[in-house]
């Protein structure tokens, strides 16, 4: 076993014990799920030295040259490359760009490696990732993914069958792998109506609905007052988006540039930002998988997401820890600001707080914007005013706030989601129904170029929001539905649970309230 350069710390530790302990009770296939900044490729080498070959892929070159300086400066030996004309089998360590092998798997036999590990794993259900992952053999297959959802919704229990660790955002923050973040939320009082494709919001749509001068200005404005001293990116709704904030802050005196994936200045404007050579940022949602730099202590969420995969990624990019040195203005990093601006209007627009546990609110007109921290999130009564405030005018009239908010402080939150443990029965793997098809064509999902499973299609619906008959029988057992974000999952089980405990619905409650989610209930 070869004497490598850093050690792991516990969370890691842990991580390999599982690993390693599962594969000796007969796993090969495992999930590693671990937040942003924690570090997985640094694992990913420690777990190398106990196999003979290893093979580690990634899906596109920035990732690839930071993979192969982590493996080389580790292990001290530089590994082998499938990437342009390379095509090394002979190394100890082979770092893979599952672009480039894709072609060549007929010059790989299945049990050329010992260990696969498949970085950014999330993506391993595209077709190109699972035909080269199902072409290998090795006796262990290993997953890593900060944020194990997949847009389109696929599971990954078919690829990787156990998951034998997870560690998230919000415990990589309490245990200090991460800064903190000062939150500052700050109401557009713009309303949008954007619809759903699949996870997230149609994108065409979406660029057209926020790329507005009005909008764009209070970006600027936000950065310019509350950010003046620090360095970040800023998520934008495409191409165009982007670079007209990015133009915007240059009018005002702040230096940004633009960046997207076809930028043919792409590397030399990242060296540039981590350079400090200008202080913003701003790029359609490319800077959010392995982007790595540690001086930034600034993100803005210039754009509403659905989709909380896409969100976590971001919001992970400001949290590393700068280790040695400063940020870019000379000061140490202590936290990261994140600033996101709310639109009204949007179902199931994804919020900051959801991923630290914490009621969702934001500020509106009549309150003015206030940077919280983790110590001091909203009330639940603030949530419950800021949903209020949200629902479309037409709608607010008719939900009696005040006496909502009399008993919101004693309704019950949705009980935590949990991967199903049986993840192998053979229903999952049968092709999904009719029924279910028709369900998630009309929710925006690729039924047509996607083949889906009814594992696949169950967790999809699962996570789909509850029907209005749902919510209303929620909310008669007392539990919150105006504040909380819940899926037919959870309504399913919040029902069995007060069944258990012998609780009926008062559908007092409900009547009197008669927001447009809750028009048929009985």
């Amino acid at each position: 076993m070869p004497t490598l350069a850093l050690p792991l710390h516990r969370v890691q530790q842990q991580a390999l014990a599982n690993v390693l302990s599962l594969l000796e009770q007969g796993h090969p296939r495992q999930l590693v799920v671990m937040a942003t900044g924690v570090g997985k490729t640094l694992w990913s080498v420690h777990l190398s030295t106990h196999f003979r070959r290893t093979l580690f892929l990634v899906h596109f070159e920035e990732l690839l040259h930071q993979s192969v300086a982590a493996f080389q400066r580790n292990r001290g030996q530089e590994p082998g490359l499938i990437w342009g004309r390379r095509h090394d089998l002979n190394a100890e360590v082979v770092v893979g760009m599952i672009p480039s092998l894709v072609h060549r798997l007929e010059r790989t036999p299945p049990e050329a490696f010992d260990l696969v590990v498949v970085d950014e794993a999330h993506h391993a259900r595209s077709k190109s990732w699972e035909r080269v992952i199902r072409h290998f053999r090795p006796t262990l297959l290993v997953g890593l993914s900060a944020t194990p959802n997949r847009a389109d919704g696929r599971s990954l229990l078919t690829l990787f069958d156990t998951l034998a660790f997870s560690y998230r955002l919000s415990e990589a923050v309490r245990d200090g792998f991460l800064v903190p973040p000062k939150i500052l939320e700050v109401s557009t009082n713009q309303p949008l109506r954007v619809k759903r494709r699949g996870e997230d919001y149609d994108e065409g749509q979406l660029s057209h609905a926020v790329d507005t001068p009005e909008r764009n200005a209070l970006v600027v404005e936000t950065v310019g007052e509350h950010a003046r001293n620090r360095k970040g990116v800023v998520y934008t709704a495409g191409v165009r988006h982007a670079q007209h904030l990015a133009a915007l802050f240059r009018a005002h005196g702040i230096a940004a540039e633009s960046v997207h994936g076809q930028d043919p200045e792409r590397k030399q404007k990242l060296e540039r930002h981590r350079r400090g050579e200008y202080q913003i940022l701003t790029n359609a949602m490319l800077l959010v998988e392995s982007y790595d730099d540690p001086t930034i202590n600034l993100g803005v969420m210039a754009r509403p997401t659905a989709s909380p995969t896409l969100y976590e990624q971001a919001l992970g990019r400001p949290a590393r820890l700068l280790r040695e040195g400063s940020t870019w203005d000379g000061t140490p990093k202590n936290d990261y600001l994140w600033i996101d601006l709310m639109d009204v209007g949007l179902e199931d627009r994804i919020r900051v707080w959801e991923f630290f546990g914490i009621t969702a609110s934001w500020h509106d007109e009549k309150r003015p914007a206030r940077i919280r921290t983790l110590a001091e999130p909203p009330t639940r009564r603030e949530a419950a005013e800021a949903a209020h405030a949200e629902l479309p005018l037409r709608f607010q009239a008719n939900i009696p706030l005040e006496r909502y908010l009399t008993w919101v402080d004693r309704l019950q939150e949705p009980p935590p989601f949990r991967l199903e443990e049986e993840v192998e029965r053979l229903w999952r793997k049968q092709p999904a129904t009719e029924a279910q098809l028709k369900l998630l064509a009309a929710h925006g999902y690729d039924t047509v170029n996607t083949e889906w499973t009814k594992g696949d299609a169950s967790e999809v619906i699962g996570s789909l929001e509850p029907s209005p008959r749902q919510k209303a029988r929620l909310l008669a057992l007392g539990y919150d539905v105006l504040t909380r974000r819940w899926s037919k999952l959870q309504a399913e089980a919040a029902f069995a649970e007060a069944e258990q405990k012998g609780l009926k619905p008062d559908w007092n409650r409900v009547r009197g309230l008669a927001p447009h989610w809750l028009q048929d209930q009985p």
